[in-house]
């Protein structure tokens, strides 16, 4: 149902004695619709406002009832481009279908698109929605590549994309960035918060949560030499077994999930069969298909020799937990995080790491998952929990009012021989909850905290403290701070600041070199009363503070706290300037 509108109930009798049938029509909503018509119209007349800036804005209205709120961003986007609200219904627009296990979404031609003009009482006019659609376009850049297509898949530029996420409303964090000279500095925040419904307003830095986290995965998960790789192989068999123990103890049969694992691989070897029966397939799709038929190939055979034979444990734990495949990923990982293929790493560290939350207090929880490397065991054991648990993220529950549900990421752009990875595998590290259910004892939680941010001024105090005081020992006089500033290449407030953190490190290192004020105005009466006495003489502010003995700054302060104990607006000069 679009926002704005609902349904009204019509009934028609078509004969005297004959059925009655029952009609819904769109009609406008009494409360949402006078929303969605300001948000269109605010969309119109703010051409510059993207759908953040929308969100943000309406988010804050206090004249908007609650239940309304808080307006999504991406919400807003699919509203403003949606023709129904001029009238216009557009259906069959898109078509969806499964390629390769991967959900496609791709637009119809525009001759099978059907357009009912009329459909409905619109918010606002063809020419309203056209000049909205006009606005957009103008802010859009355009982001396909040179050769006019778009290759499908993801390509990452950071290695934990889509694993940060909010500790507050459950939002995955989003790289973001900001500079000053040549510097850029890049760090994860939370974009909840530009829209007012989430007050998550930390920065993580990005190059030292991505050297924390990998450097957590390279003490725990990549062991130094053969005897501690064969140990870690070993604990996460008895891991594996342990939880089998526990599924058998509770009753639990797996006959069930493997014919239904058994049933879905033959649904999809019937489909890539299909497919490598077209002549025009490509080289690099079929090469694809043919691996993953070979694979499903080989687990087919597995669970059928399991079903045959009459579950027995250790059989199926040998199927769950190949030792091969274990070295091989963790050897993969270690190459891969050496690299610079920011796709590729992050697909490895998504098959251990769960998700990182980060707080607005700097602290960051890291949950990794110990036998990641094991795809079937973390595969098998997440599909025996009912769908239902679903609905909350795997680990600890985010703590904010709004809660943002966690959704499929889309698939990394992996190209054909660049990863040993299955289309299986690259597929399952985008389900935000492929590690639910799991036991607690297969996952490490590691607490980090962000190292307290440093800048220039705290980093020279001491060497502009010893610079200053040079300058005064061999000159016998306060020394210039402008000069000092001249020096080091920095401005005269940051040469103050770097003064002030000396000052306060070291006892007796008072430089004096702010100005203190020869008159004090806050809190003394009788410079307030004078100050106002002159003011209502209309003396200008440069007069009074030249009698006074202050700066101007100063008794435009005093002049702003006058006026709001009188609780009238300080009188703008420029506005009247023009009169006189």
């Amino acid at each position: 149902m679009p926002f704005g509108f609902r349904l009204h109930e019509v009934e028609r009798i078509e004969k005297p004695g004959a059925r009655t049938i029952v009609h819904n029509h769109l009609v406008h909503d009494e409360e949402a619709g006078p929303i969605m018509r300001a948000v269109l119209l605010k969309s119109k007349d703010e051409r510059s406002w993207g759908q953040v800036r929308l969100a943000r804005y309406f988010t804050a209205r206090a004249d908007i009832p609650d239940k309304f709120k808080p307006f999504i961003a991406d919400t807003i986007g699919k509203q403003l481009q949606n023709p129904i609200y001029c009238g216009e219904l557009v259906w069959d627009q898109n078509c969806t279908g499964i390629v390769r296990g991967v959900r496609v979404l791709e637009a119809n031609s525009p001759e099978d698109v059907i357009h009912v003009p009329d459909f409905c009482e619109p918010l606002i006019s063809i020419e309203d929605f056209q000049q909205i659609q006009a606005h957009r376009i103008a802010r859009t850049r355009n982001r396909k590549s040179e050769s006019g297509e778009r290759q499908r898949g993801i390509s990452y530029r950071y290695p934990l994309t889509g694993l940060v996420r909010c500790g507050h409303c459950n939002a995955a964090m989003n790289p973001n960035s900001s500079s000053y000279k040549d510097t850029v500095y890049m760090s994860y925040m939370c974009p909840n918060r530009s829209v007012g419904i989430c007050d998550n307003k930390f920065r993580v830095p990005e190059e030292w949560l991505r050297e924390a986290v990998v450097g957590f995965i390279l003490k725990h998960l990549i062991p130094s030499d053969e005897p501690t790789r064969l140990e870690f192989v070993d604990e996460i068999t008895e891991l594996v077994r342990a939880a089998l123990g526990d599924l058998q103890s509770e009753d639990l049969d797996a006959k069930p999930g493997l014919e239904a694992e058994l049933a879905t691989l033959r649904e999809q070897m019937s489909g890539w069969v299909k497919s490598l029966s077209k002549p025009k397939l490509s080289d690099s799709v079929r090469e694809l298909v043919e691996t993953q038929l070979a694979e499903a190939s080989d687990r087919r055979g597995e669970i059928e020799a399991i079903l045959d034979e009459g579950f027995d444990p250790e059989t199926f734990l040998a199927t769950l937990v190949r030792p091969e495949q274990v070295r091989d990923r963790i050897d993969r990982l270690s190459t891969v995080l050496s690299g610079e293929n920011a796709t590729e790493t992050n697909l490895f560290l998504s098959m251990h790491v769960d998700r990182i939350d980060c707080f607005n207090d700097g602290r960051v929880r890291l949950r990794v998952c110990k036998i990641g490397s094991s795809f079937h065991a973390v595969n098998w054991f997440a599909k025996q929990q009912p769908l239902e648990t679903s609905d909350e993220p795997s680990g600890e529950t985010a703590t904010g009012d709004y809660q943002t549900k966690p959704r499929r990421r889309g698939r990394p752009r992996i190209e054909p021989g660049e990863s040993v990875a299955a289309l299986e595998e690259i597929d399952a590290v985008t389900d935000p909850f492929r590690f639910r259910g799991l036991p607690d004892d297969w996952f490490w939680v590691e607490e980090f905290q962000v190292p307290e941010r440093s800048c220039w001024a705290k980093d020279n105090a001491e060497a502009v403290l010893a610079r200053y005081n040079n300058i005064a020992e061999s000159t016998k006089r306060k020394p210039s701070c402008n000069a000092i500033a001249r020096e080091f290449g920095v401005s005269r407030p940051t040469i103050l600041n770097a003064l002030d953190y000396a000052n306060g490190k070291q006892e007796g290192a008072g430089t004096k070199h702010r100005r203190e004020s020869k008159v004090r105005i806050k809190g003394n009466p009788e410079v307030e009363k004078r100050i106002e006495e002159l003011h209502d003489a209309n003396v200008i502010e440069k007069d009074i503070a030249a009698e006074i003995g202050v700066s101007r700054a100063a008794i435009t302060n005093a002049l702003v706290r006058l006026y709001e104990k009188r609780d009238v607006p300080k009188p703008d000069g420029r506005r009247s300037r023009h009169q006189r």
